[in-house]
């Protein structure tokens, strides 16, 4: 069993020094899911990682100095906002603050803490294209991510401010990320079945990529 995951996307280069003037704090695109399809396995289900598929916006913005050595990639604190879909059909936009557990771990996973990981209430469907958006507020410990439908029939702007900073949190900003990457991606999870082939799949366009720099 278990689950093979595939990511293709575009990455963007960190020009900018971590926390000063010109640093990437911050990723908007707009997003066009056009055609997915994600089946699981009919018999011996994966539970792990059950198939997924998922068009992000993801970046590493510090890390919390965890990592016993280095160039150890534990610790990189990441923000992710996506559409996604998984096994049952389900349609969400979704963001989170994730945490790089190990180094050369093959994801990250979400922070437990309250008011994450965040699923928004705006939907989702194939050709109908959304405007995604995360920022990094370094001073105020939190990353804010946006959903906007650009369509005149349907216009919404939907917003979470996750704070990770404040009295007790288990987030600790050390320094930059060992691992700096900006990038938007589609990232396909597909179950290893035993006995019957699936797939999971889905085909995406990413139109007016823009970053925010720290001024």
């Amino acid at each position: 069993m278990g689950s093979f995951v595939t990511r293709q996307g575009l990455n963007i280069v960190q020009l900018g020094t971590y926390g000063t003037s010109g640093y990437i704090n911050g990723l908007k695109a707009k997003v066009t899911v056009l055609e997915t399809d994600v089946q699981h396995c009919l018999t011996s289900q994966e539970s792990n990682a059950p198939a997924l598929a998922q068009a992000q916006l993801i970046a590493t913005f510090f890390n919390d100095g965890t990592g016993p050595a280095a160039g150890d990639t534990t610790g990189d604190i990441l923000g992710i906002i996506e559409l996604r879909q998984n096994k049952n059909g389900a349609r969400t936009v979704f963001a989170t603050v994730n945490r790089i557990p190990s180094n050369g771990a093959p994801s990250s996973t979400p922070i437990a803490f309250a008011g994450n990981p965040v699923t928004f209430n705006t939907p989702w469907s194939p050709n109908k294209p959304l405007v995604l958006q995360m920022k990094w507020d370094q001073v105020g410990g939190k990353i804010k991510f946006v959903v906007t439908d650009p369509d005149p029939a349907t216009p919404s702007t939907e917003t979470a401010n996750v704070t990770y900073l404040y009295p007790g949190s288990p987030v600790v900003e050390a320094g930059p990320p060992i691992t700096d990457f900006k990038s938007v991606r589609v990232r396909n999870t597909a179950e290893n079945c035993v006995a019957d082939r699936q797939r999971t799949m889905m085909d995406a366009l990413f139109d007016n990529i823009n970053v925010k720099r720290v001024p």
